[in-house]
């Protein structure tokens, strides 16, 4: 399969560069920061923290939100649709069970938002907490889709950079077919 990509990409004279991972030691982390600003939350968040605080909404309202302004058709959720939500920890991407269920415990956010979890661990926290009586909720967002913001707004920052250099984001999408 490298073979082939690599002809291809050959062929057609495009050069990929792959900076994914630096991207999230920049100030801000341009992840996070690609989802809280297409879901129009950049006058609650703060550049360093993974706890904002919006305006009061249901959760279920939240995801129908999330879904429109991120655009992705499916999320996945613990919790009460009623609970009211405010502080929001915004996990975009693959944190881990450890960081995730870790700033749970200290920040004590009313929703958990994820790009992916263990579900043997992340999960299955949440659900414990709720059968304990804690009031978190979790949304997860998916991987591939949590951090396509982040990689949309990545262009934004990177053109000025490199004026003379198209620069294109090609969006990856949802890897999976919902049936």
């Amino acid at each position: 399969m490298v073979k082939e990509k690599q002809q291809l990409l050959a062929k057609h004279g495009i050069t990929i560069w792959r900076f994914h991972h630096y991207i999230h030691r920049l100030t801000p982390d341009t992840v996070s920061y690609g989802v809280a600003k297409k879901a129009n939350w950049l006058p609650y968040y703060k550049a360093g923290e993974v706890v904002h605080t919006i305006p009061s909404v249901s959760l279920k309202e939240l995801v129908r939100y999330l879904k429109s302004t991120l655009g992705i058709a499916h999320l996945r959720v613990i919790g009460d649709p009623e609970r009211s939500c405010t502080r929001v920890a915004l996990l975009p991407g693959a944190w881990g069970g450890p960081r995730q269920i870790g700033i749970v415990e200290r920040e004590k956010p009313d929703v958990l938002i994820v790009g992916e979890v263990s579900e043997w661990e992340t999960a299955e926290y949440i659900r414990d907490a709720r059968l304990l009586g804690r009031d978190i909720s979790l949304i997860i967002l998916g991987h591939s889709l949590s951090e396509e913001p982040g990689m949309e707004y990545f262009v934004d920052w990177l053109q000025p950079k490199l004026p003379k250099i198209k620069i294109t984001h090609i969006p990856s999408n949802d890897p999976f077919t919902w049936m």
